[in-house]
């Protein structure tokens, strides 16, 4: 799987979605897809925010729970 290059614009970011959400078909392979997608174009840890609050997420998760979803492992510093 090829990492995506910095600084890839919006527009791009969404063809290159559809491109990999294509090839899923259950929702469960989709939240698969999207997985592998987010970890192949955000390096982590990367800053997010939390209720406001400033966080680092450090981890993507998909326990293949598909009422669950895909959940971030975050802390408030970098970690």
């Amino acid at each position: 799987m090829k990492k995506m290059r910095k600084g890839i614009g919006l527009a791009d970011l969404e063809k290159q979605m559809k491109k990999w959400m294509g090839v899923a078909g259950s929702e469960a392979e989709q939240l698969r897809v999207l997985k592998q997608f987010l970890e192949a174009g955000i390096p982590l840890p990367a800053e997010g925010q939390v209720v406001g609050e400033p966080v680092s997420v450090i981890a993507i998760h998909y326990d293949g729970c598909i009422r669950r979803g895909l959940t971030v492992r975050c802390c408030r510093s970098i970690c």
